[in-house]
């Protein structure tokens, strides 16, 4: 299920359209793309990870931890 959801998002346009992300360098898993090098896709692996670990977190919550991480490796 995790990997399905993080393909959904590492699907969207904008990785390629805004990011310059190529699809051919996207992770096909999880825990590959949590050690990625690009910050967006290591945060998009990184909220997925959070919600499926944690289906009780609140929105506030998750987006506390986003927003830490975003700045941790910054954008």
């Amino acid at each position: 299920m995790s990997n399905e959801l993080l393909n959904s998002f590492l699907d969207h346009e904008l990785l390629q359209d805004k990011y310059r992300v190529q699809k051919k360098d996207l992770p096909n898993n999880l825990k590959d793309a949590l050690k990625s090098e690009n910050s967006v896709v290591n945060s998009i692996a990184m909220i997925v990870q959070t919600i499926q670990s944690d289906s009780n977190i609140t929105d506030k919550a998750l987006k506390t931890k986003v927003s830490q991480h975003l700045n941790e490796y910054s954008l």
